[in-house]
């Protein structure tokens, strides 16, 4: 994948594993099949971890804007039954231990308010093509796969990054989830 950093990445200099997971995405496929893959991957990697001298009960996610959505999501749905998917190794628990979500939109459903949509346009047509249509007609599947909307005490300890001058995601998509796990007890 050429978006991938050339080189030894500097988590790497500071004694962590690093594992890059391939995931379908539009055109491909619409949501919930990016997280199914995402899902599998931490299966396999709390299955076959060992094998490879990682400790599979210390599995972290990073990922930044579309990537920051996903590793919110995977810290927050490690219980949800509907984002598993059957993609590999099933019966492994794909809860995962910590997250970073660096400028991740966390409400998809906010897509749906026109005025919203008018002043966040990258952002719009990405939702629309990742939940398959416009948001307003796919609210249900806009829902699942929002962070914000899978909240709970449960959730692992969640890194949120974000800058007031993305161009892309509102500052306000971090906020409001960073307010929102510190409201339900979790390590934000």
């Amino acid at each position: 994948n050429s978006q991938r950093p050339e080189g030894r990445p500097w988590l790497a200099n500071c004694g962590f594993a690093l594992a890059a997971i391939e995931c379908r995405v539009h055109p491909e496929v619409t949501a919930p099949a990016t997280v199914f893959d995402c899902k599998a991957g931490v299966r396999w990697l709390r299955a076959n971890g060992k094998a490879y001298g990682l400790d599979p009960e210390r599995i972290g996610t990073w990922g930044s804007s579309a990537g920051g959505h996903l590793s919110a999501l995977m810290a927050v749905s490690g219980d949800v039954p509907e984002l598993e998917g059957d993609g590999g190794n099933p019966g492994i628990s794909t809860v995962i231990q910590a997250a970073c979500d660096q400028c991740g939109p966390t409400d998809l459903e906010r897509m749906a308010d026109p005025e919203l949509a008018a002043r966040s346009p990258v952002l719009h047509e990405v939702t629309d093509n990742f939940v398959g249509g416009p948001v307003a007609e796919h609210r249900e599947t806009a829902r699942l796969v929002s962070p914000i909307h899978h909240v709970s005490p449960a959730c692992p300890p969640i890194l949120v990054l974000h800058g007031e001058d993305d161009p892309t995601v509102p500052v306000a998509e971090s906020t409001i989830f960073h307010r929102a796990l510190i409201a339900a007890g979790v390590d934000s």
